[in-house]
């Protein structure tokens, strides 16, 4: 298991900074949009909702997980998330979002408001975190096509492309996070040109799932956590020492 000097942060020591955050709420500057990943389900980003509204303000309601597991398309998950982002009020109001996966280029597709790919407007994002997302493409899309969503993932798209484009204009804060073994993306993908993600490696079972147990190890959710809540980074960006 590689431990990271640039992430000095154990698993016994997160789960205690957890345990102390969840006995101390605090209320969060705006509210937090959870996006899921490729035909991933509801579920999943309501789990990581609950769990960053546990350690942060105790307030589920601060927090929306929205899930797409019938998009075949960025585009078309980008969208879903607006209509729901509008359902609830928060159109006009500043959010931080969390993405997991494909849902990081989701967010950043409706936090640059890309009129091509999210039918324009655009979420008023002050910081957007992703986690294992494909920044880069991922390396299951560049050995098959499954769905329109999977081709937009290839390394090299048009849709990264203009992501990508997007970037110098952007209006939010990006963090990235990666963890070591993901055979779906890749570690080493996880952050766009020019950027870094902080990493992690899993330990024992979960180097088999890492892409899918990744988002819910403790030291990335006191990390998350803890930015939510206005506290200073624990991790310093730097370059994933494999996939």
């Amino acid at each position: 298991m590689h431990f990271n000097q640039n992430f000095p942060v154990t698993l016994p020591d997160a789960r205690a900074m957890l345990r102390g955050l969840s006995a101390a709420p605090a209320r969060l500057a705006r509210p937090v949009l959870v996006l899921d990943g490729w035909h991933g389900p509801w579920l999943l980003s309501q789990r990581l909702a609950r769990r960053l509204a546990k350690a942060t303000s105790g307030a589920p309601g601060d927090f929306l997980a929205v899930g797409y597991p019938w998009a075949l398309s960025v585009d078309a998950a980008a969208r879903h998330a607006m209509r729901r982002v509008r359902a609830r009020g928060w159109l006009d109001r500043d959010l931080d979002i969390v993405g997991l996966s494909m849902g990081g280029l989701v967010a950043r597709a409706i936090a640059g408001g890309l009129p091509h790919v999210c039918g324009g407007g655009r979420v008023r994002a002050v910081r957007v975190f992703t986690v294992a997302s494909p920044h880069r493409g991922a390396i299951f899309a560049d050995r098959a096509t499954i769905d329109p969503a999977s081709g937009q993932m290839r390394a090299g798209s048009a849709l990264l492309r203009s992501l990508d484009a997007a970037l110098a204009e952007r209006t939010y804060e990006l963090r990235c996070y990666a963890v070591l073994r993901d055979w779906l993306v890749g570690a080493t993908r996880t952050a766009p040109e020019g950027m870094l993600p902080a990493w992690v490696d899993l330990p024992g079972w979960q180097r088999a799932i890492s892409h899918f147990a990744g988002p819910y190890d403790p030291r990335l959710l006191v990390e998350i956590a803890r930015a939510l809540r206005g506290d200073a980074p624990l991790a310093v960006p730097s370059p994933p020492p494999m996939n």
